[in-house]
């Protein structure tokens, strides 16, 4: 990655099989990464490799300029972008 250019920071919303890799891959390759969870112990090796805990998907969105999802099914999805501080509530225009 060329280190001139600012990395976009990365709201990153499930923690599971295949998001905590890669989210720890983001963190390792030096973007500023904001991760959420619902088990919150998934959060910790996150933040052990850099990465800021956000307390909602709004938290974690309201800093970001991308923000990915890694969950299992759609209703999950909508609720991480859509419910009670979701996504949407957070994210900047």
């Amino acid at each position: 990655m060329d280190s001139s250019a600012a990395s976009p920071s990365v709201a990153f919303i499930g923690l599971g099989t295949m998001g905590r890799p890669m989210a720890t891959s983001l963190c390792r390759s030096g973007f500023a990464v904001q991760v959420v969870d619902v088990r919150r112990e998934a959060t910790e090796p996150l933040r052990e490799v850099g990465a800021r805990v956000a307390s909602t998907p709004a938290d974690a969105a309201q800093s970001a300029s991308v923000v990915v999802t890694m969950l299992p099914e759609a209703h999950h999805v909508r609720e991480v972008l859509f419910g009670p501080d979701g996504v949407a509530s957070g994210a900047r225009t």
